[in-house]
């Protein structure tokens, strides 16, 4: 009977241990089945990679081969290690200028040099920053480049570059040195003496004509710098840009503005002009004031009474000093053209449409604010003829940043037709398309078009010196 006691005690402890077993398997089903109801819809993300929790790896600095923003996909080649490497990239990623200020994936172009960090032991980029030890030069027209000795000319300065130098087309294609041709504009990036990487900013085309037989040994002008005479199979690789292109022989004249696109070839077909040919209209222009001086191609007009000018297109100037001029490009089609003009006080805040020294281009035309065709002969009521006005391009003021020039040393500087000073010169950079222009007492003026970008860094140029008059 003693052993009995122990009974109760020992029926408890099972039933405890029993009761214990049955409260662990009923949470794992709960588990379980709680596990089993989370449904995660396709291609949603669950989580975010933290790029300052990720362990991260040795940066590296490189130049970028190639970029697909939309995929996540970065190349580059690695400066110190000399060889490519591949990175992806995601919303985690932490992607600034050299600055430090973030930017987006679209703002990351091949030619550009980079610090890329790296996940330890992954490809993923935890990070991707613009160097601060980089530098690019925009706008190169003139460049000597020797295979030999492995130097690049830029103005009076020379850069090493090496076997590796990528060199890129407009648009991000990786092409040799071979394909680049004197009449491309281009970027050149690197680190202290060094250049990296060649990009075309601004390439060429070919201009070529057809059914040209009436002009054989006449005149050719395209722009102001190229005069030649009309031949047979005659063709040219322009900038591209829109050019002003005059054919002239025995009285014959064609005067048109074509356009060159960037690897592409561009035909004259001068059947399309023939009713043009040996025709002029009669150019009628209201203007306000009445007293200010109207230019055709760059030469004075007496506007007062009608004047006549072949068909063909023309680049007419309105100026009056206290108003803002007004440049315009304009077809003669029709036996009768009307025009009304009327010029801005240069006290209001208005845009600036004047096109400065147009005559004196070395490169195309570009970009008229409007093309307007008059072909009408019966247009009594002039109001009609206003000009129209295109939006406004976007631009956008950088704190910071710079548009410097350093040549031609000695000349007065103009941005958008205002004085800035005489070169070496710089001024806050101001995004977008500009027009610089270079005076200098007993040389010629010369007027270039340039693009700003708005890429973190200052925008520096070099232009050729001016030629004495």
């Amino acid at each position: 009977m003693k052993n009995n006691k122990w009974i109760p005690i020992l029926m408890l402890t099972i039933m405890a241990a029993v009761f214990a077993m049955v409260v662990v398997n009923v949470s794992k089903a709960g588990k379980k089945k709680t596990e089993k109801n989370i449904k995660v819809p396709e291609n949603e993300t669950v989580s975010v990679i933290d790029s300052k929790a990720a362990e991260k790896g040795s940066p590296v600095t490189g130049v970028i081969a190639s970029i697909d923003a939309e995929a996540g996909m970065l190349k580059i080649y690695g400066i110190a290690k000399m060889d490519f490497a591949d990175y992806t990239f995601d919303l985690g990623t932490d992607i600034t200028n050299k600055y430090g200020e973030a930017i987006a994936p679209g703002r990351l172009t091949p030619g550009q040099i980079v610090e890329v960090t790296p996940e330890k032991g992954k490809s993923r980029a935890v990070s991707i920053k613009r160097s601060g030890e980089a530098w690019s030069y925009k706008g190169i027209r003139e460049i000597e480049i020797d295979k030999t000795e492995y130097i690049i000319y830029l103005g009076d300065r020379e850069y090493q570059f090496d076997s590796h130098l990528l060199v890129f087309a407009k648009d991000g294609r990786q092409i040799t040195l071979d394909e680049l041709s004197e009449k491309d504009i281009l970027i050149a990036t690197g680190i202290e003496g060094k250049i990296y990487s060649l990009c075309i900013q601004r390439g060429h085309g070919t201009m070529t004509f057809s059914n040209f037989r009436d002009f054989y040994g006449g005149s050719v002008e395209i722009g102001y710098d190229i005069f030649g005479s009309i031949s047979e199979g005659m063709s040219f690789d322009l900038r591209e840009g829109t050019y002003k292109v005059v054919l002239k022989n025995d009285g014959l004249s064609v005067n048109k503005y074509i356009t060159v696109e960037a690897d592409k070839t561009v035909n004259v077909d001068l059947n399309e002009y023939r009713n043009e040919v040996d025709k002029e209209g009669l150019i009628s222009v209201n203007i306000r004031p009445d007293d200010a001086e109207v230019y055709i191609d760059g030469k004075l007009t007496d506007a007062d009474i009608p004047f006549k000018l072949a068909y063909g297109e023309y680049v007419i100037e309105v100026k009056k000093e206290g108003y803002k001029p007004v440049s315009r490009l304009l077809t003669v089609g029709k036996p009768t053209v009307n025009l009304k003009i009327d010029l801005a006080d240069s006290t209001k805040e208005e845009k600036d449409e004047s096109l400065s020294d147009l005559t004196n281009f070395n490169d195309p035309v570009q970009d008229l604010d409007d093309i307007v065709e008059i072909e009408d002969d019966d247009l009594e009521n002039s109001d009609d003829l206003t000009w129209i006005d295109e939006p406004e391009e976007e631009t956008t003021t950088v704190d910071g940043e710079y548009i410097s020039i350093k040549k031609p040393e000695g000349a007065t500087a103009y941005l958008d037709g205002q004085k800035i000073g005489v070169v070496p010169v710089r001024v806050t950079k101001v995004t977008g398309e500009h027009q610089i222009m270079f005076t200098k007492d007993g040389y010629i003026t010369k007027t270039y078009i340039v693009e700003i970008d708005n890429d973190g860094e200052d925008a520096v140029f070099s232009f050729p010196d001016l030629s004495t008059q």
